[in-house]
């Protein structure tokens, strides 16, 4: 009885917050889903990158579990190098709960970026994205107070509840600008304003027309800067507002080239961040620390992260909050003109 509580209060909690977006801790290994201006920022022809985030398996037997995947393509280049035109494609999935309530999304991006100077240090990137979302649970799979007999629970008793509708799609927009500059390779910064659900879809299996996806809001910045020859450190920053929700994450990545010279094709990113949440009522509170490290071997890097809960969770789950893990590759482009190249900052 204890879960089956823990479970509608879980999916309550879900449609209360009209349907509160979820999150990466490795936010710039997922450039789709923190900006969508940052799609093509990168340096080569395409980028394929792949997200997976499990939540919450301490506590419920049907944790959070969410995947996404992108592809982005330049299309065109300018002289330094730069796409200026770019197009990427992604696919997110959630699932979540007993009524396994969930998402799946297939989204198209289009960015295009212009250099500021003739060298191409400074750069800004306008994206748009458009979404196509199916929404669905599984009502079979609860239980309900008229299911009990008076001494046990029954399957065959009808739950009283008026479900009519399990599953619903809609589209939605989103939009963001990015912009960098470069010092030299190891010297940068960048920083970035993005909208998603712009349109404010309908959010209801019940149909109700009032439950609409609520605007969120995300302004994130960092920059990268060098401490020796094979030693960089990158701080960074994402605050996002989605209604009254407020959400905060800070922290800094260590950079290290293995063989000791810049340029180096093995390179081991680790550092710590920190998730704090809120909203307009209730001051923002520590929510999770993160452990993040990542390998990067070429063209190529693997990435895990793990939330720490901070929070008063913790006393429930005892601080084991989210496990995370990404890939990331890079397939190399020509470079056109005789204009030195300007490399995208690192993340």
């Amino acid at each position: 009885m204890r879960k089956v509580i823990l479970y509608l209060v879980a999916l309550v909690s879900i449609t209360l917050c009209f349907g509160q977006d979820q999150h990466y801790a490795q936010y710039n290994t997922s450039p789709g889903n923190i900006n969508p201006g940052m799609v093509g920022m990168f340096n080569g022809s395409i980028r394929f990158t792949l997200n997976y985030r499990n939540q919450y398996r301490s506590v419920i037997d049907n944790p959070f579990n969410r995947i996404s995947g992108t592809a982005e393509m330049g299309l065109f280049k300018s002289r330094q190098g730069i796409n200026t035109i770019s197009a990427g494609v992604g696919v997110n999935s959630d699932r979540a709960g007993a009524a396994n309530l969930g998402f799946t999304s297939g989204t198209f991006y289009l960015a295009g970026a212009k250099s500021m100077d003739f060298e191409g240090k400074s750069v800004v990137s306008l994206g748009i994205a458009t979404s196509y979302f199916n929404r669905s649970i599984d009502y079979t799979s609860l239980t309900f107070d008229g299911q009990f007999d008076g001494r046990n629970f029954n399957s065959d008793l009808p739950n009283g509840e008026n479900f009519t509708i399990n599953s619903f799609n809609y589209m939605e927009v989103s939009a963001g600008l990015f912009w960098y500059y470069t010092l030299k390779r190891d010297f940068n910064f960048y920083g970035g304003f993005s909208g998603y659900h712009l349109n404010s879809p309908q959010l209801s299996f019940m149909g109700d027309d009032q439950i609409r996806q609520q605007h969120k809001y995300n302004l994130h910045g960092g920059l990268t800067f060098p401490l020796k020859d094979n030693l960089a450190l990158s701080p960074g920053l994402v605050f996002s507002k989605q209604g009254p929700l407020l959400e905060s994450l800070i922290g800094a990545m260590l950079r290290y080239e293995m063989e000791g010279v810049t340029g180096s094709d093995k390179t081991i990113h680790t550092g710590l961040r920190f998730r704090m949440s809120g909203n307009y009522t209730n001051a923002i509170s520590p929510d999770a620390l993160i452990i993040l490290l990542q390998y990067e071997l070429s063209k190529l890097k693997l990435g895990f992260s793990y939330d720490m809960t901070v929070s008063n969770l913790s006393s429930t789950n005892k601080s084991r909050g989210g496990l995370e893990a990404s890939v990331v590759y890079i397939i190399p482009g020509k470079q056109k003109g005789k204009i030195s190249r300007v490399s995208c900052p690192k993340f």
